[in-house]
């Protein structure tokens, strides 16, 4: 950074006091049994053609004997630890888990074989299907910086990161962890080994609420308007079958009045907020669809969000930028605690298809990756990535000769001899008047657009791979200040927002520690008052996953 700019920037800081944030309390895993209809959906999603998922726990493990020779079942039937076992073997599905139990557990359990060599079977099952789960529970992090194709630099779902992978094989000397656990609270035990991000908890929490709504019939459809209704609307009928509608999954509450009073007007908003409808205050068709969409649905939907946050980036991590690809979101947590979350402008789902793949291809889709944002960056410039240039930019110039002038741009002939266009930073700019910089490969980072009307869209996939943010400078904001407070130092939104105003030139803050960011995809996510959310499968991850799922629905 030019010394005259460090100075500049340098006098806008001033020294003052750090402050810790408390760390929010985790979700709860909200277990239990479930039943069979569930179990024939909860199996780990498969994209059609897929072959069957692996079983785990298949294969016996002999086992030690407890004081009285025995760990998991009694003379009438199963100990505490083997009760745990066989009802973590049904709850399973719901952490994206398939575990086996041998019928000789089963059998045993009900009283149906009272042999000798049947108990130590069934003894011998449990303990299996105990190490499989005690394998198959914990998180399994994504190890990939960069889901992309080797063979064709295209971009790859999430689900390849379990869709068709083979069970993982037991630790050396987990089944004598099993044996110790199962002598204390072996359910308490399983419960540890989860995933232990909030999110996850949330969902499955979720999951098994809309089981539970699903198994009581789930929800009628509703009909249509020919036009968008709301106070006005005189079908009393129709109201009170909307109000019942919206009262099953726990937006409305109370007896439905065929009035359209606040109530209604609330819990109509409210749901058109988290399925990412347009802000009306009224009932369409847009919405219609929505509601009609079948709860095997968004139970398959929830299910597979639990399956994607068993392999998310975040494992210990306190400080972090989270964005959420199909919620287009970016989440700031600071020591734990959410500091700020702002909507987001990510790549376009656009897609075409190609001859030579045979298979739809979305050029623009932002990639799952994983990076630190090293550097602050106010009143970037922007360098146009060679595909954009040969795509839109000299398509621009021999329409109009003018283009480069009237967009801001200069040329700069690089080492190599070709042209690059750069745009001049400025309100004008492409990228707005902040960036967040993680070098990277892709050439993909966070900043501010020149385009903010689009942040008031429900669905925000418009960008060529980048993610803009709305209010950046906010968000900045709060990056740079917690990196200076570590030096008793802060700095103002205003202090900042002078130095965009005034776009006198680049100005570099480089944070000395750098913050991970972790770009994933969730289709379904829970708020903190328990609504559960469900966002558009822009980039089709959820389309090529879920048919397996629907098929295998009651």
């Amino acid at each position: 950074m030019h010394p005259s700019l460090w100075l500049a920037s340098l006098a806008l800081i001033i020294a003052s006091s750090a402050h810790a944030a408390e760390p929010s309390p985790r979700t709860g895993q909200g277990l239990r049994p479930i039943g069979p209809a569930l179990e024939r959906v909860s199996a780990p999603v498969l994209a059609q053609g897929d072959p069957a998922p692996a079983v785990a726990g298949a294969a016996p493990i002999a086992g030690a004997p407890a004081a009285d020779g025995w760990l998991f079942t009694t003379e009438s039937g199963l100990s505490k630890a083997g009760d745990a076992v066989r009802a973590w073997v049904a709850d399973a599905p719901f952490h994206g888990v398939v575990v086996a139990l041998d019928p000789a557990a089963a059998a045993w359990a009900k009283g149906d074989d009272r042999a000798p060599a049947s108990r130590r079977a069934a003894e011998d099952g449990l303990l299996a299907a105990a190490v499989a789960l005690a394998t198959e529970l914990p998180a399994d992090p994504n190890p990939r910086h960069l889901l992309e194709e080797a063979d064709t630099d295209l971009y790859e779902s999430p689900d390849v990161l379990w869709r068709g992978v083979p069970p993982r094989e037991p630790a050396p000397g987990l089944a004598d962890e099993v044996r110790a656990a199962a002598a204390g609270d072996l359910g308490a035990w399983f419960e540890q080994r989860l995933p232990q991000v909030p999110e996850y908890g949330a969902l499955v929490k979720a999951a098994h609420r809309y089981d539970a709504l699903c198994k009581a019939g789930g929800w009628p459809e509703v009909e249509g308007v020919k036009m968008p209704r709301g106070e006005k609307w005189t079908d009393v009928d129709a109201k009170k079958a909307l109000q019942r509608r919206l009262a099953i999954e726990g937006f409305y509450a109370g007896e439905p009045t065929g009035e359209w009073d606040e109530a209604t007007a609330k819990a109509v908003a409210r749901y058109r907020e988290v399925r990412r409808l347009k802000e009306r205050d009224w009932y369409d068709n847009d919405m219609r669809d929505a509601l009609n969409v079948p709860c095997t649905t968004r139970l398959a939907t929830l299910l597979l969000n639990v399956r994607r946050w068993r392999h998310t980036y975040r494992t210990t991590e306190r400080t972090y930028l989270h964005v959420n690809l199909a919620g287009q979101e970016v989440f700031y947590v600071l020591d734990g605690v959410l500091k700020s979350r702002h909507r987001t402008i990510v790549g376009s789902g656009k897609s075409f298809f190609s001859k030579r793949l045979k298979r739809r291809i979305v050029r623009n889709a932002t990639p799952i990756m994983r990076d630190e944002v090293s550097h602050i960056i106010l009143n970037p410039e922007w360098t146009v990535p060679s595909r954009i240039v040969r795509e839109e930019i000299e398509p621009a110039i021999a329409k109009d000769p003018l283009y480069l002038e009237k967009k801001h741009f200069r040329t700069v002939q690089s080492a190599g001899g070709y042209t690059m266009y750069v745009q001049k930073s400025g309100p004008h700019n492409a990228l707005g008047q902040v960036k967040l910089s993680f070098p990277n490969t892709e050439s993909i980072y966070l900043h501010d657009t020149n385009g903010r009307g689009l942040f008031r869209q429900p669905v925000r996939a418009f960008s060529h791979g980048c993610v803009r943010v709305d209010d950046v400078l906010q968000l900045a904001t709060n990056l740079l200040e917690a990196d200076l407070a570590k030096e008793g130092k802060k700095v103002s939104y205003w202090a900042l927002k002078s130095i965009t105003d005034r776009n006198a030139g680049t100005v570099y803050f480089e944070l000395k520690e750098p913050v991970p960011v972790f770009l994933e995809y969730y289709t379904a996510s829970v708020e903190d008052d328990g609504t559960v959310a469900f966002h558009p499968d822009v980039y089709g991850y959820d389309e090529e996953s879920m048919p397996a799922v629907l098929a295998a629905m009651p």
